[in-house]
């Protein structure tokens, strides 16, 4: 059968000697104790490994010299051998009548007179002077009083420890070239961007001229030749210093043949409005070949042209529009970047700027008639923010300079606030000033306390912890029972809280 030999060392116990037998996995463990030293010579040791290697489904078996060991192991029932080849060549089970012989030897034997002897043996000795019964048993009351007096009273004790609020304002600068916090004031700035885009109008305020009526007269025509010049209704005749007017004739003439002939025709302005009013006297021509043959003028003006007025928006309407367009972008881009912030970013104030003008349309241009002015604008916007946690770093070490002796800060009592908008400074950086603030406490400690009051009366122990700690309500003390007229003696008996 295939056997698990586990060489012991001087050093092992029975920890390590189960931690060894642990790997086996054959039938049968035997363990081989060293030449020299003395281990695992208890009998609760034997029994612990014969148990655990039940547990493994194994038989244990010893190979030793030691007797004592051979003596517990028989006793046990764990088969001992001289030598390895031995065990590996012997059978490890007893034979039933050395078992039985075995369990017989091990039972006691027991007479009736040895039981009587031992009865007496056992009865309790009588004190030999009976007066020293009642001091002993008086002792005895008193040890188990002083033990109740020591151990069963307890207090709790409640303190309102005194607060006090520490301000200071701070003044801070940001930048985004800033890597890192500086106790100088100085927070490093990351920069934000949001495009917007919006339209307004605004009633025009302006005034133009819109052409309404054409102006009208007749000309003078004469003929330079001494043939008859027909000239056909609907012929344009130039007017004006740079010929800039122009005016078609409304029926069709014929100037008689010979030089100096003449003839007069309607004539109307081809544009309507004042524009084609023309004094009289002025130099006029056909338009075309028929003007080397032909020679104009007007006796008479040529009147009657007329404008109306109508709004139209002007430069300063749209110069209006274009601030109050952007005053509204503005206040829809910090909604926009503020939403867009988590709860660790705070924006710089006064960080928000226009960037850049995406497109611009305006209808109508100025100058054109229309009742209203509107603006179509889409702009960028960039602002700068702050992580809070810089923020709240600066403030502490800021306080912390100035903070009152004796006392602690209470966590997660600081606030911040920005009084004033930013300023932009040199190099591009923001100036601004914020408030900083939060609670502080008096120093206590509930173990120095209750060092301090075990064993101490009770009726001096308000007026002792006053002197101890800085204190907004005198300290509540609860003991119990409630009549104790001392503090507890041990200080693990006396709780000490915080209102």
């Amino acid at each position: 059968m295939k056997t698990h030999i586990i060489q012991l060392d001087n050093h092992d116990d029975v920890i390590s000697v189960r931690d060894k037998m642990a790997w086996s996995k054959a039938p049968r463990i035997l363990l081989v104790w060293p030449q020299r030293g003395s281990i695992l010579e208890r009998q609760v040791d034997l029994f612990l490994l014969q148990r655990h290697a039940r547990s493994l489904g194994a038989q244990l078996g010893l190979v030793t010299q030691n007797q004592d060991v051979r003596r517990i192991a028989l006793e046990e029932g764990i088969p001992v051998f001289g030598s390895v080849a031995q065990a590996q060549n012997r059978s490890w089970r007893r034979p039933r009548r050395q078992r039985r012989r075995i369990l017989l030897n091990q039972r006691p034997h027991v007479v009736p007179f040895d039981l009587r002897t031992w009865r007496a043996s056992l009865q309790p000795k009588q004190i030999a002077n009976p007066f020293l019964r009642v001091p002993l048993f008086v002792l005895g009351i008193l040890a188990v009083f002083s033990l109740v007096a020591f151990f069963l009273p307890s207090a709790k004790i409640v303190l309102t420890p005194l607060q006090k609020e520490q301000t200071l304002d701070l003044p801070v600068w940001a930048s985004p070239d800033i890597p890192a916090v500086n106790l100088s004031g100085g927070l490093p700035a990351f920069p934000i961007r949001v495009v917007v885009e919006g339209s307004e109008q605004i009633p025009s305020s302006g005034k133009t001229a819109l052409p309404d009526r054409s102006a009208t007269g007749e000309v003078v025509l004469s003929n330079l030749g001494v043939q008859p010049i027909e000239i056909p209704q609907g012929t344009v005749i130039l007017g004006g210093a740079d010929r800039s007017k122009r005016y078609e004739t409304t029926r069709r003439v014929t100037i008689p043949g010979g030089v100096g002939q003449t003839t007069t025709v309607p004539v109307r302005a081809l544009l309507p409005g004042s524009q084609g009013n023309l004094d009289a006297g002025t130099t006029l021509a056909v338009e075309g070949l028929l003007g080397m043959s032909v020679l104009v003028s007007n006796p008479e003006p040529i009147q009657g042209g007329e404008d109306r007025w109508t709004s139209s928006p002007s430069a300063q309407d749209y110069q209006n529009l274009e601030q109050k367009l952007e005053n509204s972008l503005r206040s829809a881009a910090m909604e926009e970047l503020l939403a867009s912030l988590t709860s660790d970013q705070l924006m710089v104030p006064g960080s928000l700027k226009l960037t850049r003008k995406m497109s611009e349309t305006r209808e109508p241009q100025p100058g054109q008639p229309g009742n209203e002015a509107r603006l179509n604008l889409q702009v960028e916007f960039t602002a700068w923010y702050v992580r809070s946690a810089d923020l709240y770093s600066l403030s502490q070490a800021a306080l912390n300079v100035s903070l009152p002796d004796g006392f602690h800060p209470l966590p997660e009592s600081l606030e911040i606030h920005f009084t004033e908008e930013g300023k932009a400074g040199a190099q591009g950086a923001i100036h601004w000033t914020m408030q900083v603030y939060r609670k502080v406490e008096a120093d206590w400690s509930g173990g120095v306390a209750a060092q301090a009051l075990a064993g101490y009366p009770s009726a001096e122990a308000v007026s002792k912890l006053t002197a101890m700690f800085s204190l907004a309500e005198p300290p509540e003390v609860v003991l119990f029972p409630s009549w104790w007229p001392r503090m507890p003696w041990v200080p693990f008996r006396i709780e000490v809280v915080r209102r």
